[in-house]
């Protein structure tokens, strides 16, 4: 995906969002979070403050059409998601909290 030059205004478009949503759809996104994680801790590797999250998505249909539930690690510097993992609804979160820290603790 790239800019192009609209021939009549002779001017750099970027891609529309039918073309962004094509590629997005394409990609693994457990892979995309981990390495937007990885950039993120990169760009501040101390990290002063971490809250940890759990919110409940609306219009989303996961298994068996239930709403999915992510837990999610929030850099209070960076103002950035760091890392975050589906949970299950009858599951605590605590459980996952290892699995979501542990690659950016280490």
């Amino acid at each position: 995906m790239r800019a192009y030059c609209n021939p009549k205004t002779h001017r750099y478009e970027a891609p529309g969002l039918n073309a962004i949503w094509r590629v997005l759809t394409y990609l693994d996104a457990e892979m995309l979070d981990q390495r937007i994680g990885q950039w993120f801790a990169q760009l501040t590797p101390q990290l002063q403050a971490l809250a940890v999250d759990g919110k409940t998505l609306r219009s989303t249909g996961g298994a068996q059409g239930k709403p999915v539930h992510l837990l999610s690690a929030f850099s209070h510097q960076d103002h950035a998601t760091l890392a975050q993992a589906p949970v299950s609804e009858k599951e605590n979160e605590i459980p996952a909290l290892p699995l979501l820290l542990g690659p950016l603790l280490g």
